[in-house]
This record gives structure tokens, C-alpha cells and sequence, in this order.
């Protein structure tokens, strides 16, 4: 079962991974917000860290946040991109009482665009050549997932 790959314990600064390189122009891993934290995504049966992610606050008011994550390559397929997906948005959603949860990609990842689906969030719009990466446009696709009650 996948809830039983990974969990997330919260990084300290003397993690790799606390200081987290930019996403989508934000720096994330610094903040000592709960929000705005970075959690190592560790393999529950080794104990092994694979990665990081977390939900940076995009809307306080309406409790909305953009999922992230990083894992090492060699993760691909073997459902643990799933399982930490999976395991931040019941963080987000659980503990930290958001209600809605996004994520992006581009129209070249199809493998996270299958990550995304296959931990419950939805598409929810496309944007068409959105973002240029070396010099090519790319369509974003926007993920959502919403709190249930």
C-alpha cells in the first residue's frame, strides 16, 4: 500500500534539503511557519531520505497552497512519487486545514501529470504556452485537490 512507502519529517537547518532551490521564483525551505515548511520525504522501510516537498501558502485567507516536491530519479515508478504526493496533501488538508491544494506542471512531464492523478487531485485548467523553458513554450497544467468534508 502506498501510505506505508513514505512519511515526512520536517526539516531542521542542518538538512540538504532545508534550503531548497527556487520554485516558480520563490525560495522555499526557509520559513519556520509550519506553512511554509519543507518536509524530507524518507522511505519508511529503510529509512532512507529520497527527497523533499511542501505546501507553500498562496491564499491565507481561503486556505490555499501549491504543492512541491523533489525526489531523487531513481524513485520513478516505484509509486513512492505517489505515496508523497499522497502524504502532502493529507498533511495540508488534516493538519494544517487547508482547503484546496495546487500543483503544476508542464505538458512535457508526463509522468508527474500521472503522479498527480493518481494521488486524487484533478486538472484543472491548462494554460497554453505558458512558461519558456531554453527557449521553447511550454502549456502549464494546473492540478487541484479540494478538502472534503
Amino acid at each position: 500500500m502506498l501510505a506505508e512507502l513514505v512519511r515526512l519529517t520536517q526539516c531542521t537547518p542542518e538538512d540538504p534539503c532545508y534550503v531548497a532551490k527556487e520554485w516558480h521564483g520563490q525560495e522555499v525551505g526557509r520559513s519556520s511557519e509550519p506553512l511554509g515548511a519543507c518536509w524530507k520525504v524518507v522511505l519508511r522501510q529503510s529509512g532512507e531520505a529520497v527527497g523533499n516537498g511542501g505546501l507553500l501558502v498562496l491564499d491565507e485567507l481561503d486556505r490555499v497552497a501549491e504543492l512541491y516536491f523533489r525526489l531523487e530519479a531513481d524513485q520513478a515508478g516505484s509509486g513512492v512519487r505517489v505515496a508523497a504526493v499522497r502524504a502532502l496533501i493529507h498533511l495540508g488538508f488534516e493538519e494544517l486545514e487547508l482547503e484546496k491544494i495546487r500543483a503544476w506542471c508542464l505538458d512535457t512531464e508526463r509522468d508527474i501529470r500521472e503522479v498527480y492523478r493518481k494521488a486524487g487531485m484533478e486538472l484543472e485548467e491548462v494554460l497554453p504556452e505558458s512558461r519558456c523553458v531554453r527557449g521553447h513554450w511550454h502549456d502549464s497544467h494546473l492540478f487541484c485537490a479540494r478538502r472534503r468534508e
